[in-house]
């Protein structure tokens, strides 16, 4: 489950199906909502502020059901982890998302992006 405003590189806009594709190409499973069976929460936090507003298409509803995520995940005991964390499970850096490829961390050589 995915929680927050997740922009990684500088397009504006949230990045959270880049996100969800690199699960699914690692076999794994994204899904809207915590249940017994959800094995990890990654929270991006609440977008940051700037100059008194915040980005658009964040609401107040985004950030009621990214509290509520979070509580019942921990309620849950099931695993929340912050987008680095998350990133670094999947061997990847967020500098990866600002040249639009998808680089494993610590790589030399970029891995284009899956669309």
């Amino acid at each position: 489950v995915f929680v927050g405003y997740f922009q990684l590189d500088r397009d504006g806009g949230q990045d959270v199906d880049d996100l969800a594709r690199l699960v699914e190409r690692g076999g794994g499973r994204v899904e809207p909502s915590v249940t017994p069976a959800t094995t990890l929460l990654v929270d991006a936090g609440p977008p940051r502020v700037v100059a008194g507003q915040r980005p658009a298409g964040w609401r107040q509803a985004d950030e009621t059901r990214r509290d509520r995520m979070i509580k019942e995940a921990r309620r849950l005991g099931i695993r929340v982890v912050g987008v680095d964390s998350f990133l670094d499970m999947m061997g990847l850096d967020r500098s990866s998302f600002d040249t639009n490829r998808l680089r494993p961390a610590g790589s030399v050589a970029a891995q284009p992006a899956a669309r």
